[in-house]
């Protein structure tokens, strides 16, 4: 509890003294680091980062500690954010980066926030087409970026000065509000080289505190205050994500207040109070500690608070629980059943608020005390009897004091730890959504390195220790205490159990000999091998006795087969699991590995604001503040508060988000991932044919046509097209919206007769793609523009009662013209189909994904009295004004977007982007349902 208590920390502000040689890149980046906490870099020098190690050593308050490899500093760079709230590792470009990478994905997959600073190539050779070494052999310098992308929350690369402040100060901002790795590679040249924006002294570091929406957060705990208050018996479970929410003490502040049993998943162990008087143990279905499952399973409420389900923790998908019955509390959501999803509430403010409401209910926790039964007494032993796994983990036991801390690597040690009771403030560590055997290594440095008044106790496997053994001198090299016990049942056992084989048979080493051939003399180091009991607890009493101030490395042979029941349970079930055969159903389900969009505004990721950049020395208003300030921080060129629904869809196709056409070299080495053709203002129509109807495009001459000619210029820089186009997802994002908008504004009249020539485009565009090789295609209909406070205030009307839909405000006319397109489009859609039945096209219902929102604004956490107004303006009904548009003077922005749904009157706010894109990727909202095509797609966090 404690160590996983102090990533708060990592916000907070500490001293650093000014020196001599301040004001530069390397001393800037140093200062930053000890001002979030970080006082141990774990590194591997490589030529292209001696410069920054050099300015880093510099600083008097942080510790450069060397490892034997990247692997290992990544491993310790997690282990130190475990116990220290942050970490961080230094390493060389390419063969560095690309060693460390497995350890960073890890840090991802276990929502750690570790800064991996990569030392890049000279600045100069950037867009030379010189060949470096310690590259691929191509001069292209982006491969390991790219690597980087799919596991680190945010990428820098620091190739000058004039913003180098801003990207290192906003990728480490970014990992911690993320609780994310960050990726920082800078120029080997640029360390040393002064700059105005670095000051002498450090700038203040802040992050402001998340605030749930108020009327969603009322309403989520109304909801579960009642869905528990009507339970007979129901129970609490804790999961890992309340690490991430700093939510521990709002936990047993819950627990203390609704005398509910409280239980915790396997990966949450070590962040619930086991001394708390409603602790039952561990949950963990078929292998859950005693007499805890039976008392979750047959609850009829349990509330899971920051769960992560997966086929491990899950035992192969075999939980007994029904989602019907379960509250599941995300870091910033709340789902109650199969009913309503609460977006942008908070855990811990739920947590709280929820305390208040509940009754005292402990009929779960006297069932448990009636059906428990104490541990019984160990078999009885013959002296000098082979040691068994039970006894060495009962001898473990009785070392464990708020002193101590567990690290449990991958193996027969998640089970065998499981079972242990931690004392108060006994630290406890496993990585179980990664599982990457050979992680306790490095993961035991950096928590022992941050955690000085703990004593680390580590449980290894022999294959496992195999994988990261060097490391152990970089502990004796740094003094530290940790006592480790290296099991010995040659080989793999957690892999025997899943499924065994000649290959998981290893060559047997002589472990102690290895060790005391690292310590050489140097240092404090004392190993044994033990066999027997009798051996085991005089190698522990000197442990703890004679050597406390030494690494104790000791060997404990068993016997191979020698393994908790739980493991076996856990391996039939989980080999059952990965051994299902193909089901014919899922035959046709793809994955995505690129994305390529067009569109207007509702999917433009900047390409105006590139557009614009060479001609306007006024951007556009999506260049400048308050655009972007939701998520990104700053700008980008998207016309919203933060992401676009395009944004959700790559993030749950697990790809990076989709750069703008303009923003590479407009070839394929740019976007390897995917590319946005869409421009803000862009028409279905040509600009030619709309002025001969008298209809003027203010903002630009792009037409989907257009967008469509850039698109081929780019498929020829596509080696193999037909496979490039085969493996995208193409979004045809909402365009004709703008061809209808600027003829109402202009007041034409022939706006009916546009739709048809409209849809007759998009399908046009649509069979082009076909033709080109496009195999999934993705065509959104109309939003509901009478629900825009453009269209509100530009039509006003007095007619309350048959202009205006009474349950929602909206106006009743652009919203069935909206659906007048949207019926075409899908009989388009429809006959492209029938002539090719080959390729999937998929409709998406932009219309009722976003109607929901207007229909029941609370459930989604939105206000009432805001869901026509727009959020960023300047007054009026709906703070809609024309002549003052959000981001002129005197248009203000509020204070949370997230209760909104219009971001500037004509566009959404970020989370009602975030709930229409759910709508498509887990609702009914696509057609045919997405989710059915591609089972790869994740959950939208909204």
């Amino acid at each position: 509890m404690e160590a996983s208590n102090r990533i708060g920390a990592a916000a907070s502000l500490v001293p650093v003294p000014a020196i001599s040689s301040s004001g530069t890149l390397g001393r800037h980046l140093a200062r930053r680091l000890v001002q979030i906490g970080v006082r141990d870099v774990f590194s591997v020098p490589g030529d292209f980062n001696l410069t920054l190690l050099d300015h880093l050593i510099e600083e008097p308050e942080l510790n450069l500690v060397g490892c034997c490899n990247e692997l290992n500093a990544g491993y310790a760079a997690d282990g130190y954010a475990r116990a220290k709230g942050v970490g961080a590792c230094v390493v060389t470009f390419t063969v560095g980066g690309l060693s460390v990478l497995n350890a960073i994905a890890g840090a991802y997959s276990e929502n750690l926030p570790v800064i991996c600073i990569v030392g890049g190539p000279n600045s100069n050779d950037y867009g030379t087409n010189r060949i470096l070494h310690h590259t691929i052999g191509l001069p292209d310098f982006t491969q390991e970026l790219r690597c980087f992308q799919t596991i680190t929350c945010t990428q820098a690369v620091v190739n000058n000065l004039d913003d180098a402040h801003e990207l290192i100060d906003t990728a480490i901002s970014t990992a911690l509000k993320e609780s994310k790795p960050a990726y920082i590679s800078i120029s080997c040249n640029l360390p040393g080289i002064s700059h105005p924006t670095f000051a002498r002294e450090p700038v203040p570091f802040f992050l402001a505190p998340k605030v749930s929406n108020e009327l969603g957060l009322e309403a989520a705990v109304e909801a579960a205050a009642e869905f528990l208050n009507k339970a007979v018996k129901p129970v609490i479970i804790g999961g890992p994500k309340l690490r991430v929410s700093r939510a521990q003490q709002a936990f047993v502040d819950l627990a203390d207040a609704s005398g509910y049993p409280i239980a915790v998943m396997p990966s949450g162990k070590g962040l619930v109070p086991e001394h708390h008087p409603h602790f039952i143990g561990t949950y963990w279905g078929a292998v859950s500690t005693s007499f805890c499952g039976e008392i979750v399973e047959s609850a009829d409420a349990y509330m899971f608070i920051g769960p992560i389900f997966n086929d491990y923790s899950s035992v192969g998908y075999s939980l007994l629980i029904k989602k019907e019955k379960s509250i599941v509390v995300q870091p910033n959501r709340v789902t109650i059943g199969n009913g309503p999803s609460f977006g942008w509430v908070f855990m811990t403010d739920f947590l709280t608020a929820l305390a208040k409401k509940l009754k005292k209910n402990s009929t779960a926790m006297e069932n448990y005390r009636r059906i428990y039964v104490p541990p019984g007494i160990a078999l009885k032993r013959e002296k000098d009897e082979p040691l068994r796994v039970n006894i060495l983990f009962k001898h473990i036991q009785e070392m464990l004091s708020g002193n101590t801390a567990v690290i449990a690597e991958t193996g027969d040690s998640w089970f065998n730890c499981q079972k242990l009771s931690l004392p108060e403030n006994c630290g406890y560590e496993f990585q179980m959504q990664y599982g990457s055997i050979g992680w306790s290594v490095g993961a035991t440095l950096g928590y022992a390195q941050a955690a000085k008044n703990k004593r680390v106790i580590a449980c290894i496997g022999d294959g496992s220790f195999q994988v990261t053994a060097q490391d152990i001198s970089t502990m004796i090299r740094c003094g530290q205490r940790t006592i480790i016990f290296l099991i010995n049942n040659g080989g793999y056992t957690i892999e025997v159990e899943i499924h065994d084989g000649p290959y998981n048979v290893i060559k047997n080493w002589d472990y102690t000999g290895l060790v005391n051939a690292i310590h050489n003399g140097e240092g404090k180091c004392w190993t044994a091998k033990v066999k027997t009991e009798e051996e085991l607890a005089e190698a522990i009493a000197t442990a703890t006795g004679a050597q406390s101030e030494s690494l104790c490395f000791i060997e404990v042979l068993v016997h191979k087969d020698d393994t908790s029941k739980e493991l076996l349970e856990w391996g039939s079930r989980v080999s059952a699991a990965n051994s299902r055969p193909p089901n014919p159903q899922y035959k046709q389900r793809i994955g995505f590995y690129l994305h390529i969009s067009f569109g207007d505004s509702l999917t433009d990721t900047g390409n105006l604001l590139l557009l614009s950049a060479p001609h306007n020395h006024k951007p556009p208003s999506c260049g400048a503040p308050p655009y972007g300030r939701t998520f990104f921080r700053r700008p980008t060129g998207r016309l919203s508060d933060g992401r676009l629904v395009i944004d959700f869809i790559a993030e749950s196709l697990g790809l990076p988000l989709v750069e703008p056409y303009f923003a590479g070299k407009n070839a394929a080495g740019s976007f390897s991932k995917g590319v946005n053709f869409a421009v803000a203002g862009a028409t279905a129509l040509e600009n030619g044919f709309l002025e001969q109807r008298g209809i003027h495009n203010p903002f630009t001459n792009v037409s989907l046509a257009t967008q469509l000619h850039w698109f081929k210029q780019f498929l020829t820089t596509v080696p193999n097209v037909r496979s490039f186009l085969k493996s995208s997802l193409i979004v045809v994002g909402q365009i004709g919206g703008n061809d209808y908008n600027y003829a109402l504004m202009q007041k034409r009249k022939a706006i009916p007769s546009l739709v048809s020539i409209v849809v007759d485009h998009i399908g046009s565009a649509i069979k082009e793609l076909i033709r080109l090789g496009a195999k999934t295609i993705l065509v959104p209909g109309d939003v509901p523009l009478g629900c825009l406070p453009l269209c509100l205030q530009k039509f006003k009307s007095s007619s309350t009662y048959t202009d205006y839909d009474p349950k929602t405000g909206c106006l009743n006319w652009p919203n069935k013209f909206s659906k007048y397109h949207n019926e075409l489009l899908q009989k388009e859609l429809s006959r492209i189909r029938e002539l090719h039945p080959n390729v999937t096209i998929i409709y998406a219902d932009y219309y009722n994904a976003a109607m929901r929102l207007y229909l029941s604004p609370n459930k989604y956490g939105f206000t009432t009295g805001s869901i026509l107004r727009a959020c960023c303006g300047a007054g009026g009904p709906y703070n809609f004004n024309e002549s003052a548009l959000c981001g002129s003077s005197p248009s203000v922005c509020c204070d949370n977007p997230s209760s909104f749904v219009s971001w500037d009157g004509i566009h959404y706010t970020e989370a009602a982007y975030g709930w229409i894109a759910q709508g498509l990727l887990q609702g009914a909202c696509t057609h045919p349902r997405i989710s059915t095509i591609c089972p790869s797609i994740s959950r939208v966090g909204y």
